[in-house]
């Protein structure tokens, strides 16, 4: 099975004009409070991966199966920042399994991601890894071995998604966070 990355959209708001996909592309999104440690709610039909809440800030990583090629992003009550990077799957529909990581730095000015052990078995995986800030401006800087793929910041912090851009074997060398 081929993984394609397919489009990514973010903006500084509770909703978010999609990035394009079509029907059973993996849609992986990311919201951000940097106001406050209260958790964006995860609007009906996303499922939520993990959150957290804590240092003034909070962060929610969620997934959805697009059923539709105009999938809306709904809202995301108490985000200050919204990501969405789009996947393809040449085979079908792709799940969105493996391990969740979350960092959490207190007032620094570095983004520091955890490492996250290789814990698939089999290669063509890809790792997906965010970021959100509310005090430093590196959220664009993705971590050894991956790429970039859409960063936005306003007064209220920044965010940054990013991912291994190979359908390649899983490197327990990439670290990633959310």
């Amino acid at each position: 099975m081929a993984v394609t990355y397919v489009s990514t959209a973010s903006d500084a708001a509770t909703t978010l004009t999609m990035p394009n996909h079509q029907i059973n592309d993996l849609l992986v999104f990311f919201a951000f409070n940097g106001n406050g440690s209260t958790t964006p709610t995860v609007p009906a039909g996303w499922e939520t991966r993990l959150s957290h809440s804590g240092f003034n800030r909070s962060c929610v990583l969620a997934w959805l199966i697009a059923t539709t090629a105009n999938t809306t992003s709904g809202t995301w009550t108490n985000a200050t920042h919204l990501g969405c990077s789009v996947y393809r799957s040449n085979s079908g529909k792709l799940l969105f399994p493996g391990s969740a990581s979350l960092s959490q730095n207190a007032a620094s000015s570095v983004i520091t991601y955890p490492a996250l052990s290789n814990t698939l078995s089999t290669s063509g995986s890809w790792v997906f890894g965010a970021s959100g800030t509310e005090i430093d401006t590196t959220a664009n800087s993705a971590p050894a071995g991956m790429t970039n793929r859409t960063s936005i910041s306003s007064a209220n912090g920044e965010i940054g998604l990013h991912d291994t851009d190979a359908n390649a074997a899983w490197s327990s060398n990439v670290n990633v966070a959310c």
